[in-house]
């Protein structure tokens, strides 16, 4: 149960609705307990999509976290102005974005931008758009571990990766496995252990042929902390340093507190057992349907009835000793999917210890910063 007092704001009613909010003290907690099921953060490259935020990325920074994962150009800009050390570009990098990522190698060089692929032949463009910027770019080959979302099927890395091509050092593997996330820790752990042994297997084949052993980087959220056995591979989880309702009940071995909400108000009465709030699709994510966020301190006390672009109707359930909340009322809500909801805010309210302290910016909010 997420209690209203855990988040709420003494300045509430100086918030205009809806807002993102984020509680500072929340994320701290959930990092440190991150870092330690982790295993320390020398093991850490996580995900920036999650909050897109350049004051999220110093606050990791702050922990000794300085390898990080980005899903946009924009998101890998935002880590190079914060000074990132290794900046993985998680998505394949095709078409305007390939000179896009030359540029942006040039413009922070304390930074080592890794490219992802799966296709030989897109590496051979990436490799000569390198050439021609005067560059060799770090690259790691993207495997589909039966997600069969991106990524080259596992028998074929060891082959593509003894590839050689001047413009281009390829020196890892890059294996997102988002389709691990049994709610059973246990379950979750036996399915990335068969992960990472055919992982494993590629590495040796790779060794075997006189390479360097390649860095190899896997997991999101729910198995980030299922890697315990394999210390030389690196985990990128994403959601878990603000969380969000859905990791929450999916994922409970992760006690992470959901420290991203957006604050809304209860703007009309509609009849005698519904209330509506000013959170439509335009202020939280629209995914997962039906249940997108619930209203900490109402979990149990009502019903989503309909959403719209700016409004959300709840019914108050049956025998429920709850009042329903007053026109007015200050709601918090928790999204089932902090991810796209971060991104549809230009700022997140700041909160500490109750109080609001100041305003974060999205910072990659948009596709394009400068580059």
């Amino acid at each position: 149960m997420n209690e209203r007092k855990t988040y709420q704001i003494a300045e509430e009613d100086q918030i205009l609705s809806p807002s993102l909010i984020y509680y500072k003290d929340y994320l701290e907690e959930n990092t440190k307990k991150l870092i330690g099921l982790i295993g320390g953060v020398q093991r850490m490259w996580p995900h920036v999509k999650t909050h897109k935020c350049a004051e999220v990325v110093k606050l990791l920074q702050s922990h000794g976290i300085n390898r990080f994962k980005a899903a946009t150009i924009a998101e890998a800009e935002m880590l190079g102005q914060c000074g990132a050390a290794e900046v993985i570009l998680a998505y394949p990098l095709l078409g305007p974005n390939v000179p896009r990522f030359m540029t942006i190698q040039k413009a922070f060089p304390q930074t080592r931008f890794w490219a992802i692929q799966e296709d030989y032949d897109c590496i051979v463009k990436i490799a000569e758009a390198s050439i021609e910027a005067g560059l060799t770019t770090p690259l790691m080959l993207d495997i589909n571990p039966e997600m069969d979302r991106t990524g080259m099927p596992m028998e074929r890395a060891a082959e593509m990766y003894k590839s050689r091509l001047s413009g281009v050092q390829v020196g890892g593997l890059h294996c997102y496995d988002g389709h691990h996330h049994n709610p059973s820790k246990e379950g979750r752990t036996a399915d990335a252990a068969r992960t990472a042994e055919k992982l494993l297997a590629v590495k040796a084949e790779i060794e075997a042929g006189g390479l360097p052993a390649p860095i190899i980087v896997v997991a999101g959220t729910p198995s980030s902390v299922c890697y315990g056995a394999y210390p030389e591979f690196f985990v990128s989880p994403g959601t878990a340093f603000l969380n969000d309702y859905g990791y929450q009940k999916l994922i409970p071995d992760i006690p992470a507190i959901p420290a991203g909400l957006v604050l809304g108000r209860v703007v009309s009465h509609p009849a005698g057992d519904l209330f509506t709030i000013d959170v439509g699709v335009k202020a939280i994510a629209a995914d997962p349907a039906p249940v997108r966020g619930v209203i900490a301190g109402y979990e149990d006390a009502v019903e989503p009835v309909m959403q719209n672009e700016e409004h959300w109707v709840f019914r108050m359930r049956p025998g429920t000793d709850k009042a329903r909340p007053p026109l007015g009322e200050v709601v918090y809500v928790i999204p089932t999917h902090i991810c796209p909801t971060s991104a549809l805010y230009p700022e997140a309210v700041v909160v500490e210890k109750g109080h609001v302290t100041g305003t974060w910016e999205i910072t990659a909010r948009n596709r394009v910063l400068t580059v």
